[in-house]
């Protein structure tokens, strides 16, 4: 598994601290980050793709859904202990 690159993790911050867990149209997350962190429209949907495959985003009908960041760290921490713990010599 692969951890968000700076630009990922902190864009993932400011639309968790922006949106909350609200739901929330794809383009109203693009319009925010293009406004707001300054990174155009392409970069802003490729972000947001890749949000969504590491999972801090998540996809609810036709609207998205900002994880908490608790709770995103705590399912992190939650495979990374049991990826551990089944690889682990008895």
């Amino acid at each position: 598994m692969r951890w968000p690159k700076k630009r990922e993790f902190l864009t993932f911050y400011a639309l968790y601290k922006n949106f909350g867990k609200k739901e929330v149209s794809f383009h109203e997350m693009i319009s925010y980050i293009h406004d707001n962190l300054g990174y155009n429209i392409k970069t802003s949907k490729h972000i947001i793709k890749r949000l969504i495959n590491f999972g801090m985003i998540s996809i609810v009908g036709k609207t998205y859904v900002v994880k908490d960041l608790d709770e995103y760290l705590g399912e992190l921490y939650r495979k990374y202990y049991e990826k551990r713990r089944s690889t682990k010599k008895l």
